[in-house]
């Protein structure tokens, strides 16, 4: 057997090394480690499961959470997308629409840090884009 390294996902393609004929391949796992193809799909599916785990469990906290995001003075936060989070108090409720006092903003990686030129702000908002802050 021959090994190549090869590609931007940094497998290893295993080639006979008298028929030249590929073996298949075997796929890092971090660090020097390598695993094969079967090895590899069992790990992804096992991930993929745990992402599903994960995402039903933000979703079944998110509707527990709803009828305490609709109270006035409830502390919330969202996470937006460049990984800032804003953190505001509920300030009045009309029908399906939360005002929120947007008090601050902070880094998801480094709390203590603000985007700079954050000024606060009001907002109505859907309370499903929000959640109870920690």
């Amino acid at each position: 057997m021959a090994y190549i390294l090869s590609g931007p996902d940094k497998r290893i393609t295993v080639i006979d090394r008298f028929s030249k004929i590929s073996q298949g391949y075997l796929y890092p796992t971090g660090g020097i480690e390598f695993i094969n193809a079967e090895q590899f799909e069992t790990k992804r599916q096992r991930e993929v499961q745990a992402d599903i785990k994960i995402s039903r469990e933000i979703t079944e906290r998110h509707q527990r959470e709803q009828p305490l995001i609709r109270q006035v003075g409830a502390h919330v936060c969202k996470e937006l997308d460049r990984g800032i989070i804003y953190s505001g108090y509920v300030e009045s409720i009309v029908d399906e629409k939360v005002r929120i006092n947007i008090s601050s903003a902070f880094y998801k990686s480094s709390p203590n840090l603000s985007p700079g030129g954050f000024k606060p702000f009001s907002s109505w908002e859907s309370p499903m884009q929000w959640y109870l802050c920690n």
